[in-house]
């Protein structure tokens, strides 16, 4: 593959990965962030760094001009009220692209974002960022992934000290960071996904205590393996913003159903176990 893709908001825990398949592919990348010494320090030396001052019009346009593709990764505040970047960025960027000869834009979501009369404030600011980008003049594509296996370092307490929460029963099709990332690769540029949103699901439906225990079991040590019962969660949302956001999340999730593979066709199919993707954390902590 060739060409060039704009990466918004490169450096955070899921564009990580991204970069790297897209530069695997053929990509030229660019990576716009706030902190380019931080970017030039995360990021494979082949990626292309710009700092950008986002509410510089002249100098986001002229970060993103004449790219094939922008990728927007943003990341939202734990509170309803915290300053969020979502929407304004998403509007900011469907003004300039097409006078900066930009020829697709493409946008990280969620699988929540199927929820119609999400309750949610942050799935609706989701859902907001999708019709701006999928209405805009530019061809665009949506991405909704499920529950991302980077999560699973959430939930590590310590060393040598993990935690899960029941959840109801709920399961969830894992998904590798950069299995996404070859989905992305992969349909970014391709006629069949104009305008289409796509939903990325990892290989297998995990409950949270068996997605914990066979990535804890695939990391060297002894790993103690702690329940959380709903019902602390519930308590530690009235004193935390992370718990109140982590249970709001997993009351919507439940009423989220997840496709039986990646879709639409013909996206790839994601196939990388818990293993593997512990694997990949140990590999990376070698170099």
């Amino acid at each position: 593959m060739s060409g060039t893709i704009a990466v918004v908001g490169a450096t955070g825990l899921l564009a990580r990965p991204l970069v790297r398949v897209l530069l695997d592919a053929g990509y030229h990348v660019r990576a716009l962030t706030r902190d380019a010494q931080r970017a030039r320090r995360l990021l494979p030396p082949e990626t292309d760094v710009f700092g950008v001052d986002y509410e510089n019009d002249d100098a986001f346009s002229g970060a993103i001009r004449g790219a094939d593709a922008v990728y927007l990764n943003l990341n939202s505040g734990r509170r309803e009220h915290d300053p969020d970047p979502t929407v304004p960025l998403t509007r900011r960027l469907v003004a300039l692209a097409p006078g900066a000869g930009v020829r697709r834009l493409a946008v990280i979501s969620a699988l929540e974002a199927d929820v119609e009369d999400a309750p949610w404030w942050n799935v609706r600011r989701k859902q907001e960022a999708e019709r701006l980008v999928l209405d805009s003049p530019t061809t665009a594509t949506v991405y909704r992934p499920g529950w991302f296996m980077e999560s699973l370092n959430d939930f590590r307490l310590a060393r040598c000290v993990m935690m899960y929460f029941p959840a109801g029963g709920l399961t969830r099709k894992w998904l590798a960071g950069e299995d996404y990332g070859r989905v992305v690769a992969s349909t970014i540029a391709s006629s069949a996904f104009e305008n289409q949103i796509v939903r990325v699901v990892g290989p297998e439906p995990l409950g949270f205590a068996a997605a914990v225990r066979r990535f804890a079991a695939a990391i060297p040590g002894r790993q103690l393996i702690v329940p959380t019962p709903d019902a602390a969660v519930a308590l530690g949302a009235r004193l935390s913003p992370r718990a109140r956001y982590l249970l709001d999340l997993l009351a919507l999730t439940h009423r989220t159903p997840e496709p039986e593979r990646s879709s639409p066709p013909p996206a790839p199919e994601c196939t990388t176990s818990i293993e593997a993707y512990a694997r990949t954390i140990l590999e990376s902590a070698r170099r």
